[in-house]
Protein backbone atom coordinates (compact mmCIF):
# COMPACT_ATOMS: atom_id res chain seq x y z
CA UNK A 1 0.00 0.00 0.00
CA UNK A 2 1.52 3.59 -0.96
CA UNK A 3 0.50 6.63 1.16
CA UNK A 4 1.06 10.32 -0.79
CA UNK A 5 3.77 11.86 0.17
CA UNK A 6 1.46 14.69 1.11
CA UNK A 7 -0.88 12.82 3.22
CA UNK A 8 2.40 10.79 5.05
CA UNK A 9 3.20 13.46 6.97
CA UNK A 10 -0.53 14.07 8.30
CA UNK A 11 -0.59 10.31 8.92
CA UNK A 12 2.50 10.18 10.83
CA UNK A 13 1.23 13.17 12.54
CA UNK A 14 -1.93 11.18 13.92
CA UNK A 15 0.82 8.15 14.27
CA UNK A 16 3.21 10.27 16.82
CA UNK A 17 0.09 11.36 18.82
CA UNK A 18 -0.77 7.99 20.00
CA UNK A 19 -2.78 7.12 17.07
CA UNK A 20 -1.64 3.87 14.34
CA UNK A 21 -3.55 3.27 11.63
CA UNK A 22 -5.65 -0.28 12.13
CA UNK A 23 -6.86 -0.93 8.76
CA UNK A 24 -7.29 0.19 5.12
CA UNK A 25 -10.89 0.22 3.53
CA UNK A 26 -10.40 0.08 -0.06
CA UNK A 27 -12.18 2.09 -2.18
CA UNK A 28 -14.39 3.12 0.56
CA UNK A 29 -14.71 6.82 -0.83
CA UNK A 30 -15.28 5.62 -4.48
CA UNK A 31 -17.99 3.08 -3.19
CA UNK A 32 -20.03 5.33 -0.64
CA UNK A 33 -19.99 8.68 -2.29
CA UNK A 34 -21.86 9.92 -5.39
CA UNK A 35 -19.69 12.59 -6.16
CA UNK A 36 -15.49 12.36 -5.83
CA UNK A 37 -14.31 13.66 -3.13
CA UNK A 38 -10.82 15.47 -3.68
CA UNK A 39 -8.46 17.66 -1.42
CA UNK A 40 -5.41 19.47 -2.72
CA UNK A 41 -6.13 18.19 -5.97
CA UNK A 42 -5.97 14.34 -5.17
CA UNK A 43 -8.77 12.08 -5.16
CA UNK A 44 -10.20 10.54 -2.10
CA UNK A 45 -10.45 6.87 -2.68
CA UNK A 46 -9.72 4.52 0.32
CA UNK A 47 -9.92 5.51 4.30
CA UNK A 48 -7.14 5.22 6.97
CA UNK A 49 -9.05 3.39 10.10
CA UNK A 50 -7.09 4.92 12.97
CA UNK A 51 -6.94 3.40 16.61
CA UNK A 52 -5.92 5.13 19.23
CA UNK A 53 -5.76 3.68 23.10
CA UNK A 54 -6.15 5.26 25.28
Amino acid sequence: MAILVQREGHVFEIERAGSRVESVIRDHFLDNYVEPIHEQGIQHKGMLRLALTL
